[in-house]
């Protein structure tokens, strides 16, 4: 950037990034970017870190439920329990009071559309009984589509027994102008239909598509439900593959859980865990890369032997966590406050003795852990990932931690004590007082405090509880800190 400066009337006749050769400026001009005041560094963090809050799709995940207003119904009721008004089986109210009674061999009900649709999901919830006792029998309920009304093709069927809800899904891509769900066999007793959905779409996959980026590590926790794992997944053990930080089990894999990284998010599956229905839940999304400061390494290590990993960070690695995939070896953390010879795990445990090797080109697995595949996940000091100690005092007024930046969350805290690891985030605060924390190392819920915890600040944060996981006195924390993003890292 260059500027005249030769009064107050001065004119601003030259803006320029990226250039540091002022020999060809007029008289009177100086450059205002030198050895002393060096070009602004774009900063990456915009592209490397994010945190997602969203809610669970469950067993409807990708899938559209069809307007109730939309279509004509078409089907028959008796007049029992009802006033014998279909529209009522589509109004988004499962309820025994508006419950509609077919009578008769071949209850059905659907809807005949404006246009077109292929609709990929009917749901009936409803009851099979005769009289006023409830006595299920098997049933198939079928899926129908017709473009004639006469002519119906059947798209997919159900057998159920004591089910009070029939889900049918059909994976084909026709488009009907009627669709209908059918019993085709019923005996002369009464089949209650307390509602009826429609759905469009692609059956069984939630699009997470806003972080304009393609993430390496993902990890995703239930905030509102209690017994929901950490489910950690990185793009070098590749999608599906999960690992917990609240146990120690080995890698599992399935298709339900995240089924792929994509340019700018991933795809989920229906794992109660990680997307089910209408409960909140919190991911947390890194870009790996030697320059943002976070590497993801997988390797064989043998018990007894020397393991390094080299990394492109050109500095020593300042947080580390690994973790056996084959097998149920613990979690191993390491942190460069704690030094080489110290290490921590997911648990409540105080530090142990641990064997590191740190250098600026590789890290050192200690020899000791047990011969198996591992993933390791490394950090150093960044413009994006700060690691941070300091010492409670025991008070309210805790602990003014400087990071360097704003923070966008606290992944990992933890005393050197015996507490339990604990995580922070500015996503899921509205206001700057952060009351509520989540544990890495346990499958609670997101717990909400009565008092604050701890507030942020344009360089890092302050702890403001005397809450032993936070601030007991005397005790030293360690945790890894990852900053907002900025226009730039050395602006002035």
């Amino acid at each position: 950037m260059f500027g005249k400066h030769n009064g107050p009337d001065t004119l601003w006749s030259h803006v320029s990034f990226g250039s540091e050769d002022s020999s060809w400026l007029p008289a009177g001009y100086l450059p205002l970017c030198s050895d002393n005041l060096p070009m602004p560094r774009p900063m990456e963090s915009a592209t490397v870190a994010d945190i997602l809050l969203r809610m669970g799709e469950g067993e409807d995940a990708g899938l559209c439920l069809v307007d109730c207003a939309a279509g004509t119904v078409i089907g028959s009721s008796w007049k029992y329990y009802s006033d014998g008004d279909l529209s009522k089986a589509f109004n988004d109210v499962i309820d025994t009071s508006e419950r509609l009674a077919n009578y008769g061999p071949v209850p059905m009900i659907g809807k005949v559309w404006d246009s077109p649709k292929c609709i990929t999901r009917a749901r009936w919830y409803g009851v099979f009984d005769y009289g006023i006792t409830y006595q299920h029998q098997v049933r198939e309920i079928q899926l129908q589509g017709s473009n004639d009304g006469t002519s119906w093709v059947t798209l997919g069927t159900l057998t159920i027994t004591d089910d009070k809800v029939a889900t049918i899904d059909y994976a084909g891509s026709a488009a009907f102008l009627q669709h209908r769900m059918r019993i085709p066999a019923a005996a002369n007793d009464t089949t209650y239909i307390l509602e009826a959905q429609f759905f469009t779409g692609e059956v069984g996959t939630t699009e997470v598509a806003s972080l304009g980026f393609c993430p390496d590590f993902v990890s995703i926790k239930c905030r509102s439900r209690a017994n929901r794992n950490w489910n950690l997944y990185d793009s070098q053990r590749g999608a599906t593959k999960t690992l917990e930080t609240n146990t120690v089990d080995m890698q599992n894999a399935s298709g339900e859980f995240l089924k792929s990284f994509e340019p700018d998010g991933y795809t989920l599956g229906t794992g109660v865990h990680l997307n089910e229905r209408s409960e909140l839940f919190v991911d947390f999304c890194l870009k790996a890369g030697g320059s943002q400061g976070f590497e993801i390494a997988t390797f064989s290590h043998v018990e007894g032997v020397e393991t390094d990993l080299v990394h492109g960070f050109g500095k020593p690695v300042v947080f580390a966590f690994i973790k056996q995939t084959d097998g149920t070896d613990p979690w191993r953390i390491y942190h460069a406050s704690l030094g080489e010879s110290l290490g921590l795990k997911f648990d409540t445990s105080a530090a142990t003795a641990m064997s590191w090797r740190n250098s600026a080109t590789a890290f050192g697995i200690p020899h000791d852990v047990p011969t198996g595949l591992y993933v390791a996940y490394l950090f150093t000091d960044s413009d994006v990932f700060k690691p941070f100690s300091y010492t409670g005092n025991g008070v309210t007024d805790g602990p003014c931690v400087p990071i360097g930046g704003r923070v966008l969350g606290i992944p990992f805290l933890k005393g050197h004590g015996t507490t339990g690891w604990v995580s922070h985030d500015t996503r899921r605060v509205p206001v700057n007082a952060d009351r509520a924390a989540l544990y890495p190392s346990t499958a609670e819920a997101e717990y909400t405090a009565s008092t604050d915890l701890l507030v942020y600040t344009s360089q890092g944060f302050k702890i403001t509880t005397p809450a032993t996981t936070w601030n007991e006195s005397g005790v030293r924390y360690v945790g890894l800190a990852v900053l907002e993003s900025t226009k730039y890292s050395n602006a002035f």
